[in-house]
């Protein structure tokens, strides 16, 4: 299933951007060769086959009024239309390579370890900033999981003594879903013997 919708995001990739601007007259930059233009284009269909079809043409007129050469009709690079993208719409996790492995570093774990709101706090600052944190970015991103598991605590302990906010149970149900998320990216499940003889 997962595959059959990967497989209609590029083509989605393809009739809204990839298509309409090589129809326009977009062309390879000139150190590509054939090889290298269909890798490049096929690198493109795989990151951007997240956006969803606006945010795919916002790109598409980007990449256009960004076009290089003599006669502005040549591609830009991989990262720079990447880097649009990212800003119009945050990719999954599992399209960056980054969060990945951070996640599943030693760093990764030790966040877990000091416990599972900081990694979450984590995982978001290395979405929005794309490199790791350094120790002056620790001391923000404690003071957030310090609020994360205050708040917490806080929805917990009313709902104990019988004190029930939709709004706050719907904020902690959506807490233990990320929870859930960024422990699966630390700590990721092995595959299966029958995916791995598929």
């Amino acid at each position: 299933m997962g595959d059959v919708t990967f497989h209609k995001q590029k083509q989605r990739v393809d009739e809204l951007l990839i298509g309409p601007l090589t129809f326009a007259g977009m062309r390879r930059q000139q150190r590509f060769k054939i090889a290298d233009q269909e890798l490049f284009l096929d690198q493109l269909r795989n990151r951007l086959a997240y956006l969803d079809a606006d945010n795919l043409q916002i790109v598409a007129a980007s990449v256009a009024a960004a076009a290089g050469g003599k006669r502005k009709n040549i591609w830009p690079d991989l990262v720079t239309i990447t880097n649009w993208a990212r800003g119009l719409q945050t990719p999954p996790d599992c399209n960056s390579d980054l969060i990945i492995r951070y996640m599943r570093s030693r760093a990764g774990k030790y966040a877990w370890d000091l416990g599972p709101e900081y990694a979450l706090v984590l995982r978001k600052y290395l979405r929005k900033y794309m490199r790791p944190p350094n120790d002056y970015s620790w001391v923000d991103m404690r003071k957030s999981a310090g609020e994360i598991i205050g708040r917490a605590d806080l929805i917990r302990e009313r709902s104990a003594r019988g004190v029930h906010d939709e709004y706050d149970q719907r904020w902690l149900a959506a807490l233990n879903r990320a929870i859930d998320d960024v422990r699966r990216l630390v700590f990721p499940e092995p595959e299966s013997a029958d995916n791995e003889t598929a």
